[in-house]
């Protein structure tokens, strides 16, 4: 299938520019690379985790998934980005009610 020309065409006849993707910094990879290291070793041997919402006063939901967010309960700076202590596991509607 071919694309047209004319599609790739702005308004003035000038041909469109691809949009960049935005590279991650350093501190984004190494957050990537530390969430991903964790579900590794917290999953259990279906491959999912437990919800963690009890840990911060939420009603427990105790609903276990293959796709969980890691909560910063004390916030993100410094050594803080990385401190598991201070993070627990929980489902984005439970993740949704702790930022509420």
């Amino acid at each position: 299938m071919a694309i047209k020309r004319s599609s790739l065409l702005n308004r003035g006849g000038f041909l469109k520019r691809a949009k960049s993707i935005k590279k991650m910094g350093s501190r984004g990879l190494t957050w990537q690379k530390f969430r991903n290291d964790q579900f590794e070793k917290d999953k259990d041997e279906e491959g999912l985790i437990r919800c963690e919402d009890n840990r911060i006063g939420l009603p427990q939901c105790g609903i276990s998934r293959s796709e969980m967010d890691l909560h910063h309960v004390e916030g993100r700076d410094g050594n803080l980005l990385t401190d598991r202590s201070k993070m627990v596991w929980l489902t984005r509607e439970c993740h949704n009610e702790a930022h509420n």
